[in-house]
């Protein structure tokens, strides 16, 4: 009956009946054979994905199918999806085939016609290494950490030494965070393990990479100081309180992130002043500052730049910073409505982003009027927020501005109206209007 369909519709019903032969004695096997093939065959993103969640519930035959799915040319949009069902299903007896697909030596294999096969996708490793870890010892998993070039990789690893506890976490963790070639991710894994072992003994270590700014990614500097300002360890923060205000930007940032936590009125009076520091980074990490303690006698200077702020920023650092310290009261929501008109983009589209942050509603029309303004970041803001009151009233607007949107908008209209909806229509416009003339009636957010 399934190769008989024409529509979509019907083959989607003829899988639902076959993947109800799950734990039906003689019929599962050929069910669930033809569901194989389904998915195999990929020709349709939705109807793949939804075989190879039924082959996942079938504990007899399913996973004998998902490896062959891995195993096969099928695409890797499908290959992947199958090999995470296959993970749910495995066990000591897949250690082998996880092995193969990971390839930690990266050696180069043939494909069944003789020729040289490319090498296996990351991602497709990455999910190989999960279901292999069990299996690896301390020795195998420090052995990654310093041959593996996928990032991912090397931070699963590193944070499974740490979830055994093994004697080799704190080593490790210390190299990674060494490594100034490594990605920032990886080394903030790395930061927030040491910290968590170390407590503040790690301070040196994070005072000094903090210091050394073209070896430092700014994401791992942040984290070191967020670690630290979360130690509330009095000897590093009577350290930490001397550095606010002083030295290059950079490490001026960072003592600003460290001291969040500080109520040293010396410190907090020279966050205040870092308000009006030269660079725009320093008074952003002051505006976060100030925000953490929701520091309400910084009320009057915040104020002050938000109506005649002359340096580049600061009226978006001002509403940031007013907005966590304000909270969504009455006063100030109604406030944003009035900003979200304002003739500076980077003030209506930090009001947008704070309108969406609260989920007022009450400003739903003024972010529709939005949609259609001049300025594509006021659009993006504009249709950013009002995804996010996640109310059904904003779906066919969002429906009609696709129609009229196209590249990185249309996109991101395609991935609300997906969050909103489950509807896998993507940017064809012409299908979320159809699908909304029969919907609409009875929708509710999904």
């Amino acid at each position: 009956a399934f190769d008989a369909m024409a529509s979509l519709r019907m083959r989607g019903l003829v899988l639902d009946a076959l993947a109800r032969f799950v734990d039906a004695d003689e019929a599962e096997q050929p069910a669930m054979a033809k569901i194989a093939s389904i998915a195999a065959d990929g020709g349709n993103g939705e109807l793949a994905q939804t075989a190879i969640v039924a082959l996942g519930r079938s504990s007899r035959f399913g996973k004998h199918f998902l490896r062959q799915i891995v195993a096969s040319e099928a695409m890797d949009a499908v290959r992947e999806p199958a090999l995470r069902e296959h993970l749910r299903l495995g066990g000591a007896e897949d250690v082998e085939f996880y092995r193969t697909l990971w390839n930690p030596k990266l050696e180069q294999r043939k494909s069944a016609d003789g020729k040289i096969a490319p090498l296996e996708l990351h991602s497709i490793r990455l999910l190989a290494f999960t279901g292999l870890l069990p299996q690896l010892g301390d020795d195998e998993l420090v052995e990654t950490l310093r041959r593996e070039p996928e990032p991912r990789i090397r931070r699963k690893a590193l944070d499974e030494l740490a979830r055994r506890s093994s004697a080799k976490t704190e080593e490790m963790a210390a190299w990674v965070l060494s490594r100034v070639d490594f990605p920032g991710a990886d080394r903030v894994a790395a930061a927030r393990i040491l910290a968590d072992r170390q407590g503040a003994k790690v301070a040196g270590t994070f005072l000094d990479l903090a210091k050394k700014r073209d070896v430092t990614q700014d994401d791992l500097r942040q984290e070191m100081a967020k670690l630290l300002a979360n130690l509330r360890d009095p000897a590093t923060d009577k350290k930490l309180s001397k550095l606010v205000g002083k030295g290059k930007p950079h490490e001026k940032v960072f003592a600003l992130l460290a001291t969040m936590r500080s109520d040293d009125a010396k410190v907090i009076a020279q966050v205040r002043k870092s308000l009006g520091d030269a660079d725009l980074e320093v008074r952003r990490a002051a505006g976060v500052a100030l925000a953490a303690r929701r520091d309400r006698d910084s009320l009057p200077t915040l104020r002050s730049m938000l109506e005649s702020g002359k340096k580049p920023g600061d009226r978006r650092i001002a509403i940031d910073a007013i907005a966590a310290i304000e909270g969504p009261t009455a006063a100030w929501t109604k406030e944003l409505g009035e900003l979200a008109t304002n003739a500076d983009a980077d003030v209506r589209n930090a009001a947008f982003e704070q309108i969406g942050a609260i989920r007022a509603k009450e400003h739903l029309p003024a972010l529709f009027a939005a949609f259609a303004h001049a300025d594509w970041s006021t659009r993006l803001a504009a249709i950013d927020a009002a995804a996010a009151c996640r109310d059904p009233k904003v779906v066919p607007q969002l429906i009609d501005r696709l129609a009229v949107e196209s590249a990185r908008l249309a996109r991101r209209i395609a991935d609300h109206l997906f969050e909103l909806t489950a509807q896998p229509f993507e940017e064809d416009a012409a299908k979320w209007q159809a699908w909304w003339r029969d919907a609409g009636d009875k929708f509710t957010v999904a």
